[in-house]
């Protein structure tokens, strides 16, 4: 059985990443209904799908520890750039930064954390990817191989 201590740190953070997330848009949507103007629904919606990227992106990282999915370890990576990306962009225009810093914090601690334990995440994965394709990278590099 694989150490679980690594996934366990995992769930941890981006579990708060997401609960801080929605803790800024409960914050925001109450703020602005407190100044009397309705929240438009564009963005209730964006707030929405945001999380909903989170979400998938977790749920992608999961299974790549879980089952060795190459693919997810990709998609993960794609979803977390995105959301990284969609916050800078927006981080000039957040008018309660609060809970969006300890946001953005974690979601930097959740991909730095992730690359730093990389191998637990993700080597299996693409050990058993670069195996079905014939090429076992460390085989070669145990080897030491060279083309001349």
């Amino acid at each position: 059985m694989r150490n679980m201590n690594h996934f366990l740190m995992y769930c941890a953070i981006s579990s708060v990443k997401l609960l801080s997330y929605m803790f800024h848009v409960r914050h925001v949507i109450s703020e602005v209904n407190n100044y009397g103007i309705s929240f438009h629904v564009t963005g209730i919606y964006r707030s929405f799908v945001i999380i909903l990227t989170m979400f998938i992106g977790f749920i992608c990282m999961c299974h790549a520890y879980m089952v060795y999915s190459y693919f997810n370890i990709l998609l993960y990576f794609v979803l977390t750039g995105s959301v990284i990306v969609y916050s800078l962009a927006i981080s000039m225009f957040v008018l309660h930064p609060k809970y969006f810093t300890l946001f953005y914090t974690f979601q930097l601690l959740e991909i730095i954390y992730t690359v730093f334990n990389f191998k637990y995440f993700c080597g299996r994965g693409i050990y058993l990817k670069n195996r079905k394709l014939g090429t076992n990278l460390m085989l070669k590099r145990s080897l030491n191989v060279s083309k001349y």
